[in-house]
């Protein structure tokens, strides 16, 4: 209440520490400073012998229970997965399995799905990534030049918010090869195997 009074904040980042013989255990909650509803929360912990890795990793887990984009460090597209909540684990997989299916039969739910985990994480640069390229196979489907534009947008938001993702590179140079630009396509290619070697999507 004072946090809101005094600072006119509508958000509250709270935290308290528990420490063992063995662990300590830092406690984030995300606070709705009107109502003091938690909208998220998250938990770092390390070894009392490393304590001074915990300021760190908490940075992280505050940067992200604020969904702030973290322009420092760059992840790998697997790094970046792990990282995300159960939540946006959960319908970014069900995503996954929608795009996936034959026949292009579960295309237009996965674009709603994928829609909805930038709703819970509108830093997530791999669901951005994976939307473009559904955008780009609704275009191969249908040829409107709308689901184009919409994977340029994605695309370019994926590599925005995390310029070494792999699948970043490579949807925007799925996008430019539909454009008819190939030559600044294999650019992109090229970045996109540099970044994860080996991976069979991007050969």
């Amino acid at each position: 209440a004072k946090a809101r009074d005094a600072l006119g904040a509508n958000l509250v980042l709270a935290a308290s520490l528990n420490q063992t013989a063995s662990t300590a255990t830092l406690n984030l909650r995300l606070l709705d400073a009107h109502s003091e509803r938690v909208m998220r929360k998250g938990t770092v912990e390390c070894a009392v012998s490393e304590i001074g890795s915990l300021a760190e990793k908490a940075s992280r887990e505050a940067a992200s229970l604020l969904q702030l984009p973290n322009k420092d460090v760059q992840l790998s597209d697997p790094e970046e997965l792990k990282s995300v909540s159960p939540d946006v684990y959960q319908a970014y997989s069900e995503a996954e399995q929608l795009l996936n299916q034959p026949n292009h039969t579960g295309l237009k739910q996965a674009i709603d799905k994928y829609q909805h985990v930038l709703d819970l994480d509108p830093h997530f640069a791999l669901a951005y990534a994976r939307l473009a390229i559904a955008y780009i196979r609704q275009f191969y489907v249908g040829k409107e030049p709308a689901n184009l534009d919409l994977a340029g947008q994605n695309a370019a938001s994926a590599l925005r918010y995390n310029p070494n993702s792999a699948m970043g590179q490579l949807s925007q140079a799925m996008l430019l090869i539909c454009q008819g630009k190939p030559e600044e396509a294999l650019a992109y290619f090229a970045r996109a195997q540099l970044v994860d070697p080996g991976n069979p999507e991007i050969l």
